[in-house]
């Protein structure tokens, strides 16, 4: 059975990586994120190319 996360990081949040780190110890295979433009989270470059499409 496929394990789906989702991580929202809002533009007063820092905690992309622990949310991160908490859903893998669940053991969760599949991670949707959705990061603010305005956080201080870096973004992934993959997360960049997606956001420029839209």
């Amino acid at each position: 059975m496929a394990v789906f996360g989702y991580i929202f990081v809002g533009p007063l949040e820092h905690s992309a990586e622990f949310q991160l780190d908490l859903l893998r110890q669940q053991g969760t295979g599949t991670i949707f994120e959705d990061i603010s433009l305005n956080t201080a989270s870096p973004r992934r470059p993959e997360l960049a190319r997606c956001a420029r499409t839209r």
